[in-house]
């Protein structure tokens, strides 16, 4: 049985393959992606970063795809010259906002997908 829903992998798995890979490198370093953004991106705690400090961050953190295009997938508009925690990951930009820093009160315990979207039924 196919699935019921529709995922940014199945428009572009190029791209959907490039979040995940950098959703795995941030855990892979920190606790929660509120902890990454905090220690590992937004360094000078603006909340948002434009796409020369991205660039530089994500290099810096080891990724190893376009982190140009990183940030053009990951902005909310085309016309932004900035991303933020919530385009990174809505739900950890709530969890910042309640002071949540390892983003485990909406279920006690991490929540969020911990597979790619290419091994999930129906893929």
């Amino acid at each position: 049985e196919a699935a019921a829903f529709v995922t940014l992998h199945d428009f572009d798995p190029a791209a959907a393959e490039m979040l995940w890979s950098f959703r795995e490198l941030l855990l892979s370093r920190y606790e929660s992606l509120v902890v990454a953004w905090q220690q590992g991106l937004d360094l000078r705690h603006i909340n948002r970063l434009e796409e020369p400090e991205f660039c530089e961050r994500v290099a810096a953190l080891g990724f190893a795809g376009d982190a140009n295009l990183l940030f053009k997938i990951l902005r909310s508009g085309p016309h932004k010259i900035y991303i933020t925690l919530s385009d990174l990951d809505a739900r950890a930009a709530q969890a910042y906002y309640r002071g949540d820093e390892l983003a485990i009160t909406m279920s006690g315990a991490k929540s969020g997908a911990h597979e790619s979207p290419r091994s999930w039924v129906g893929r």
